[in-house]
């Protein structure tokens, strides 16, 4: 910030006459104006300037120019043995010099207006920029296909990202900021596995209202992402909890605060868990449809899931918001890849002495990769050994229960090229939603942010169930 200053024809007069220029032309006034010495009229033009020399010498006025010079750590364009006059004009440009020295910020006050004027370059960015998009439907021609696309309206409609968090990593990690939503209470649950394990469900309850379910009610079941928990998932509850469903959430081994009570973690596509937790809710609630929404890594599982029990999965309906689709490994980018691995190798930590009997906790640590992490975690060759028996569509030939994925081209934990557009022109129970924007589980629109995912999977959830329990599936 510097002071720009238009000097009018000053007479060659005396040192004072010169002084009261000084202080006009700065805007200044002085209080004190002595018909003194050239050094007394220094020190009231450093007062003026608001500017204080350690060392203030009695020297000629060119001398005393380079002098200043010197303090203010800057160079004067002139310094010749002039007249007044000239030293005036040279003083005048060290007067603007410094007072832009003065004005210059704070660390402080730099940081907060670089972050400001990039918040206000973003926004009009994302004000600028097309945001709706409409979303693309990728299934197979079907009875249940045409029912859905009338059965669901944000199918047709466009979506619309926030348009504040319209960028892809905003979009992924507002998730993880959102507060939880209102009225959202969670009741714990913890299950013991044939092997001793422990995982735990997640139950959610609308706070203020007693649980008036009735025995064929339907319930949903929500699969996490690795880092995720019932707190992070609350808005999917409390849309499900809106539509009157039950609701639980299903926690691994280790996760959300789940205690290790074995010295085992789950594979990527383990579904063991998973299986008895099912067969769990069914001999709980016989009479009720269950359904199952995963996110992340939980898709991933969920879709591995349904690939390994086909028609004996207990699902009537599955949504998968930003499943993995890789084809035949998990591919995560940089940096989320060195945040899933940190959690990871945190959840080791934590547990190393339970660990230290079945695995060398220090090679786990030292691990540069989640491929490398895993196989030494579980014990195999090499990655493509793990992915072989871990990938999510190993199984997808065996999937007959009706499954939505809902993907983001601008997904940045995995690329959107590696989409399988053909797997859900053949198979008539696979659909897939793309949309442009979204990030990785995000899909959060309008100003105050809502999941259109989760919406979009309660529409799905509902038709199907609407559309079997008529009997008019083809598939």
């Amino acid at each position: 910030m510097r002071l720009r200053v238009s000097l009018s024809k000053t007479p060659e007069g005396s040192v004072p006459d010169y002084r009261k220029e000084v202080c006009q032309t700065t805007g200044r006034k002085c209080a004190r104006l002595p018909e003194e010495s050239v050094p007394e009229y220094r020190k009231e033009v450093c007062r003026t300037t608001g500017r204080k020399f350690a060392k203030v010498p009695k020297e000629s006025v060119p001398d005393y120019l380079k002098k200043v010079c010197q303090s203010a750590e800057s160079k004067c364009a002139r310094l010749t043995e002039a007249s007044v006059t000239d030293y005036r004009k040279d003083v005048m440009m060290l007067v603007v010099l410094v007072v832009g020295v003065d004005c210059l910020p704070t660390v402080s006050e730099a940081v907060v207006c670089s972050i400001t004027i990039a918040v206000v370059v973003y926004l009009l960015v994302c004000i600028t920029s097309p945001l709706a998009c409409r979303p693309t439907l990728h299934c197979k021609p079907s009875s249940l296909a045409a029912y859905l696309l009338k059965r669901c309206p944000r199918l047709r409609r466009q979506f619309r990202p926030t348009f504040w968090a319209a960028n892809a990593h905003a979009q992924t990690l507002l998730g993880a900021v959102m507060p939880r939503a209102d009225g959202v209470y969670f009741r714990r649950e913890f299950l013991q596995m044939r092997d001793h394990g422990v995982v735990s469900l997640d139950w959610a309850g609308v706070v203020g209202h007693a649980d008036t379910y009735q025995r064929h009610t339907p319930v949903v079941i929500v699969l996490p992402t690795l880092t995720g928990s019932a707190a992070t998932m609350s808005a999917l509850c409390a849309l499900v909890l809106a539509r009157h469903f039950r609701c639980a959430v299903f926690n691994r081994r280790g996760c959300a605060r789940t205690p290790l009570a074995t010295p085992r973690l789950q594979s990527y596509g383990d579904t063991a868990d998973l299986r008895q937790v099912l067969k769990y809710l069914r001999a709980l609630y016989p009479r009720a449809k269950i359904s199952s929404v995963g996110a992340g890594a939980g898709a991933g599982l969920l879709i591995s899931y349904l690939g390994d029990y086909g028609s004996s999965s207990y699902l009537t309906a599955a949504v998968c918001v930003s499943p993995p689709l890789d084809g035949d490994t998990v591919r995560v980018a940089q940096p989320y890849q060195r945040l899933l691995l940190a959690d990871a190798q945190l959840r080791v930590a934590r547990y190393a002495s339970a660990f230290s009997a079945v695995a060398d906790v220090q090679r786990l640590l030292a691990c540069a990769s989640l491929d490398e992490f895993e196989c030494r975690l579980h014990g195999y060759a090499s990655p493509d050994d793990y992915w072989e028996r871990n990938a999510p569509l190993r199984d997808v030939d065996d999937v007959s229960v009706p499954v939505l994925c809902v993907k983001s081209l601008d997904d940045p934990l995995s690329p959107a090229a590696a989409l399988p557009y053909d797997l859900f022109r053949i198979y008539p129970n696979l659909f897939l939603v793309t949309t442009a924007r979204g990030g990785h589980c995000g899909f959060w629109e309008r100003v105050a942010p809502r999941p259109w995912a989760y919406l979009l999977a309660m529409d799905y959830i509902e038709g199907v169930m609407e559309f079997t329990s008529t009997g008019e599936s083809d598939c």
